[in-house]
């Protein structure tokens, strides 16, 4: 039985494309053409299954380097005109594997890779600072103003804090005899008992001067005054 053979020209016809667009698909499939007796290049029909294929995929995505060639098998001698077939049954089915590996689901994959070694490093880099500030002797940066942060807050709230408290905040084992004394730009002020706690009040050393100059100043213009009006008595 003659075996049905189709030729370059009923390919441009089908696909209603030129011989060279024809040609460069067949070498895309990675086939060759058969040759008639004539000379005349032709195409069985695996290849024509193939061509089909193709044709269908180009015209779903508009391009045809993402498509994936179907692998050809041979079947039994039960077929009407004896040619080999394909592993698939339909177009439908070779279009969904290859619509899976398009360039479109090729790039997100790429994008999807890169966010994801983006997000690594940066949890890398985020376990790596915190193995460094679990150093004995190194302090993390929200706590490297502790101590003025609540002495501060002593001060804007009118905290009386007890010794224990104080040497706490200030990390020593004891505190300086006197009824005061100065540490971080704080003057801490002692204020009185709780039962046995001794209180300390918390104020900021500046402050302490411009009230000081500030008691001054008034203290001059009173004598000042008072000295301008012994004088115009007299005379």
């Amino acid at each position: 039985m003659d075996v049905k053979l189709t030729s370059v020209k009923e390919l441009t016809e089908r696909y209603k494309v030129s011989r060279q667009i024809v040609y460069r698909r067949m070498k895309h499939l990675g086939l060759e053409f058969i040759r008639g007796k004539d000379g005349k290049s032709l195409v069985d029909k695996l290849i024509l299954h193939q061509l089909d294929s193709l044709d269908s995929h180009i015209k779903r995505h508009g391009e045809m380097k993402s498509y994936v060639p179907i692998s050809p098998v041979e079947v039994d001698s039960s077929n009407p005109d004896g040619t080999r077939d394909l592993a698939v049954s339909s177009n439908d089915e070779i279009d969904s594997v290859n619509g899976s590996v398009n360039n479109g689901d090729r790039v997100d994959l790429i994008n999807e890779v890169a966010n994801l070694r983006s997000l690594l490093e940066g949890l890398i880099g985020v376990i790596a600072m915190n193995a460094q500030e679990g150093l004995p002797g190194r302090k993390r940066p929200s706590d490297v103003l502790s101590i003025q942060d609540s002495l501060y807050k002593a001060v804007e709230r009118s905290y009386l804090l007890s010794g224990e408290q104080v040497k706490q905040i200030l990390q020593r084992r004891s505190l300086p005899s006197g009824d005061s004394f100065a540490a971080y730009g704080f003057c801490l002020i002692k204020k009185g008992w709780s039962g046995k706690q001794r209180l300390w009040k918390v104020e900021k050393i500046n402050e302490n001067l411009d009230s000081r100059k500030t008691t001054s100043a008034t203290t001059t213009t009173y004598q000042q005054s008072l000295q301008s009006k012994s004088m115009a008595t007299t005379t």
